[in-house]
């Protein structure tokens, strides 16, 4: 079988990477563009946490369906992806 299915450390970097990390190094960019002052970084987070919880949630029952249905693993093959093929050693 292709998939080796890890989709839910998949969402979870996803929910700190983007709803945390990216919410934090986006603050400076966004003060800049805006020209808006005395909002701090924690006004970026709820919002990007939330987008990335509801992104990697529906993500995450799209990929498990898929998986299981087979069309998942058809894909990666179309693909000629490789790296999740399993070994017998």
């Amino acid at each position: 079988m292709l998939v080796k299915e890890r989709f839910g450390a998949a969402v979870l970097g996803e929910v700190i990477g983007t709803g945390l990390i990216g919410s934090v190094l986006s603050y400076p960019v966004m003060t800049y563009l805006w020209g808006r002052t005395g909002l701090t970084w924690m006004f970026y987070v709820p919002s990007f946490l939330m987008g990335t919880i509801i992104g990697g949630s529906i993500a995450y029952v799209l990929l498990k369906s898929m998986s299981r249905s087979g069309i998942l693993e058809n894909i990666q093959r179309k693909l000629g992806v490789q790296k999740f093929v399993e070994t017998n050693e």
